[in-house]
């Protein structure tokens, strides 16, 4: 009986002894609810503009005499092509689109990441190497977004502060990641722009790739957030140093 009691009292003491794990203060949680708030934006248009194909917008100009022209919108895996009938353009010269008008469309999947084969998009070769960069960083930027978020929450519901700056880490990688996509693209698709056809050819970037930009600010300023908070915070000596 008496044993039990001493030992239980010792492990009380023990407890008591045990130095406490800080604790995260609102203002703080606040905030880190909302960095991981822009990071989940940042993942979901991530996967929308990684998982759709209306990146860009390929099309030729419409000719008098011609009931239909030609139009094409694609983005990192596939394209589709389009023809639209020109009486239904607002302007019958202009360029042909969008493509979100009525027509006959055609969608396939990149020859080079199915067959290896080279690809045509609107009968001008794409730049293989590129449009394969971009597919890669794209994915990269996602799995980047999901481990800094699973870093967050473990920082949450374990109150380990320490994570922050990894956490950090991973979203201003992923971040870079989304600028380097964005990039990749912009070049593979001017290079489509720039080889040798027969047609003229109009390009517009379109929805899909607003969604990488935006999904690419708000991982970054997720990032950002995170950094902030894992810097220590400043004592009342230095504020009153740097106030005076």
């Amino acid at each position: 009986m008496w044993s039990n009691f001493f030992a239980r009292a010792e492990q009380s003491r023990a407890r008591a002894a045990r130095p406490r794990r800080p604790q995260m203060s609102e203002g703080r949680e606040t905030a880190l609810k909302l960095g991981l708030l822009l990071a989940g934006l940042g993942l979901v248009l991530m996967v929308t503009a990684a998982g759709t194909d209306h990146w860009g917008q390929l099309a030729t100009r419409a000719r008098p005499g011609n009931a239909t022209c030609r139009a094409a919108h694609f983005g990192l895996w596939r394209q589709c092509l389009k023809t639209i009938l020109q009486s239904e353009l607002e302007d019958e010269e202009g360029i042909c689109g969008p493509v979100d008008l009525p027509g006959v469309s055609n969608c396939s999947y990149f020859q080079f990441f199915t067959t290896g084969e080279a690809t045509l998009i609107m009968d001008r070769h794409a730049e293989k190497e590129l449009f394969i960069v971009a597919a890669v960083l794209a994915i990269i930027c996602m799995c980047l977004i999901i481990l800094g978020s699973i870093s967050i929450g473990t920082a949450l519901n374990r109150n380990l502060q320490f994570l922050l700056k990894l956490s950090a880490t991973f979203f201003i990688s992923a971040g870079l990641a989304g600028v380097a996509t964005l990039l990749s693209f912009d070049r593979a698709a001017l290079g489509v722009l720039r080889a040798v056809g027969e047609t003229e050819l109009e390009l517009t970037f379109r929805w899909s790739f607003g969604c990488g930009i935006a999904s690419t600010l708000f991982t970054s300023l997720a990032g950002l957030t995170f950094l902030l908070l894992s810097l220590p915070p400043l004592s009342p000596c230095t504020a009153k140093a740097g106030g005076a």
